[in-house]
């Protein structure tokens, strides 16, 4: 789940229809850290991994699928 590439996270967070911004205010931390994380200038915390795969169960109602993680 740490090997969650800057393109998944991305990715991940548009097929749950969040922008930057409104993730940044979800998650409580700065929009430059998330733009950061997706254009890997700064690696994705394990904690954001994990919170964006928690974010996708909740929606899927199942497991995430495993090509996004």
């Amino acid at each position: 789940m740490t090997n969650l590439s800057p393109l998944q996270f991305k990715a991940t967070r548009k097929l749950l229809f969040f922008s930057i911004d409104a993730l940044a205010t979800e998650w409580g931390v700065a929009p430059r850290s998330i733009r950061r994380w997706e254009d890997g200038t700064l690696p994705i915390p394990a904690t954001a991994a994990y919170a964006l795969r928690l974010m996708l169960e909740n929606a899927n109602g199942e497991a995430a699928q495993p090509l996004l993680f």
